[in-house]
Order: C-alpha cells, then structure tokens, then sequence
C-alpha cells in the first residue's frame, strides 16, 4: 500500500480514514478478533509515541455505548498476527474514556505509556474484550483516534518514508522489526 506525496517526517493522527487502518465487528466474549488493526504501509515506519492521546469510542449496532466494563488493549502483534506481550502500549477498561471529553479537554486524555513503532507489514491491533451477554462491538458506528495532530498540547503519531531514513536509523529500525519491535 503506497501512501502518496508524503513528506520527510509526517506528524499524523491515527483513526478510521487511514488507508492502513482496518476495523472490524467483534461479538461479545470474543477476545481474540482485533476491532482495530493498524498495518505497517510498504516503505513507511509510523510512530506512537509515549504520551500520545488514545480516545476509543466503541458502540454496539444500535450506537449504544459498549459495556464499560469490556477492557481495550492496543498492543503490538507478530506478522502472523500473534499478540507480543512486552508490546502492550494501553489496557484499560472501557468506563475509563470519555470520547468527546478526551478530544476537547486535555484534562480526560488517555495516553500510551509505551511507545509502539510500526515497520511495513507489521500489526498493531486493538482488541476489546466484551463480556458475554452484551451487545457486541459495531465497526460502522464506532471510532479511534490515536495521537493529535491539531492542537498544541497534544503529542502526534508520525510516519516516515523508509527513503528517507538515514542509513543508521534503517539499520535500527530494521533491527527492532526483527526482534518484534517497539
């Protein structure tokens, strides 16, 4: 997937009109169905850093909120797909977020705590764990926001064309890829 008349250094927030971003319907008491998958894009490396704003807003088909108790994790996951346990950058309960505090007042945000790098073809996935008997997770009437890359308290997502990489920090991210990566 080539992402075109990108700059150097890109800051980006990341969320549903992302060609590299895909979402999917979860059911309730399915955890292992990613709800979000973030896809490394040929010849790009994209960044979350610590302290970029995380702000889920999960609903069912109905566009009722999702049980709060359904816990979110962002975290890194093999090519095959397999979750990285180290590679966790967010878990937390749904009752945890605010959505349309978290985007207006930086007092609600929700951050990642640790830093993710996603090289082409690697996996970031959102899960959400919906307890049984709840409505599940809606694709069509839900968002996710990772990052900002609008106002000036917020911390952006980046992508960087591998081109543009020195050879140093290529070999680097390289390496990170092939031992799973940040």
């Amino acid at each position: 997937m080539e992402i075109a008349n990108q700059a150097v250094e890109k800051e980006l927030t990341i969320d549903d009109s992302k060609p590299f971003v895909t979402k999917q319907d979860v059911a309730a008491a399915d955890s292992e169905t990613p709800a979000y998958e973030i896809k490394g894009p040929r010849g790009y490396v994209v960044g979350i850093p610590v302290g970029a704003n995380f702000a889920p807003e999960f609903r069912d088909s109905a566009g009722a909120p999702i049980d709060p108790s359904a816990r979110v994790t962002l975290q890194k996951c093999d090519r095959q797909g397999n979750r990285l346990g180290g590679k966790i950058a967010i878990t937390d309960l749904l009752s945890s977020f605010d959505y349309e505090q978290m985007r207006t007042d930086p007092d609600y945000f929700r951050k990642v705590t640790k830093p993710l790098m996603i090289d082409e073809d690697e996996l970031v996935r959102c899960f959400i764990d919906i307890p049984a008997g709840s409505n599940g997770f809606s694709a069509s009437e839900s968002r996710l926001t990772i990052g900002d890359d609008t106002s000036d308290f917020g911390v952006p997502a980046e992508i960087v064309s591998h081109s543009d990489l020195t050879t140093e920090e290529s070999k680097a991210v390289k390496r990170a890829s092939t031992r799973g990566g940040r």
